[in-house]
């Protein structure tokens, strides 16, 4: 039986994702301003639109590792 994984267990994990990049590491979505690693903890923690864009990043990223497409894609280049 599949387990259903909650909004705030995905939230737990994108944080932890964000937790170990470099602290140097920024993000810009849509032209905004520049996220620092902190601002990007923060949105993801608050659930607001920009937290939403980076969790549906991180998700995207991990499905698609998990998948192979990934993989592929790199493998295509």
């Amino acid at each position: 039986m599949t387990q259903k994984i909650t909004d705030q267990e995905i939230r737990n994990l994108v944080v932890e994702r964000l937790k170990s990049i470099s602290d140097e590491s920024s993000l810009m979505i849509g032209g905004d301003k520049k996220l620092t690693k902190k601002d990007m903890i923060k949105s993801v923690k608050n659930g607001d639109e920009i937290g939403r864009k980076i969790i549906d990043m991180q998700m995207t990223y991990l499905r698609d590792l998990a998948s192979g497409k990934l993989m592929e894609n790199i493998m295509s280049l």
